[in-house]
């Protein structure tokens, strides 16, 4: 048989302002978190050893110190990206398009490169791309940054073109790989109105030379 409780009438329940409350949940919390020195004294009057005062102190400053640390990242005080990261990220592209274009250019010639050979060329050209790609990138907007790079872009271009057309295969495979990807990497890096008119002069140069864009 259900039990039926008697419900008692709205007017005997007891009502509070809101204000109230809020006073009562903004009471002391139940556990007080002391500071180094007062822990530090009261850990001295209790008997403890003074260098298992000293370590703790050590780990308390450890403690603040990361959670700072945190508290600024968090906060959007600190860059979480590092700037090398974002640079090893744009390198790595061009690295392994470096080392395609010089397979293909060896089977071109119906020579297999070895592992020695392109293990060798990755370490010289490595650090110079990562070194390119962190001045360009980080000096993006400067004159003399955009000058150089038309100027790497034309010369690269026209001198790949002429590799091809005129060069012999000794020549082309030493020089083709890198010439294409600095050609590239240039074009890349460069605003759309710069490098349009840096491919325009190679255009109008291989035109005016009478040179040939495929082999």
């Amino acid at each position: 048989m259900a039990v039926v409780e008697d419900v008692p009438d709205e007017s005997e329940i007891p009502l509070k302002h809101p204000s109230e409350i809020r006073n009562q949940s903004a009471r002391e919390p139940l556990v007080e978190l002391s500071s180094g020195s007062n822990l530090r004294q009261r850990r001295v009057q209790a008997g403890a050893d003074s260098e298992d005062v000293e370590h703790d102190e050590e780990e308390l400053k450890a403690v603040d110190a990361n959670g700072s640390a945190l508290k600024s990242i968090m906060t959007g005080g600190e860059d979480v990206t590092p700037e090398w990261f974002d640079i090893g990220i744009m390198t790595v592209p061009f690295v392994f398009l470096y080392l395609l274009l010089d397979i293909l250019v060896h089977l071109q010639y119906q020579h297999r490169p070895t592992v020695e050979h392109l293990t060798m060329n990755l370490i010289k050209a490595v650090p110079t791309l990562g070194v390119i790609m962190y001045y360009t990138t980080k000096h993006s907007s400067h004159f003399l940054t955009n000058s150089l790079l038309m100027s790497a872009s034309v010369i690269s271009g026209c001198r790949l073109i002429w590799l091809v057309n005129m060069a012999g295969w000794s020549l082309t495979t030493d020089q083709a790989p890198a010439m294409g990807t600095i050609w590239i990497l240039t074009i890349v890096q460069l605003p759309l109105s710069r490098a349009l008119i840096a491919l325009g002069i190679v255009a109008g140069w291989t035109k005016y030379a009478g040179m040939k864009i495929s082999p």
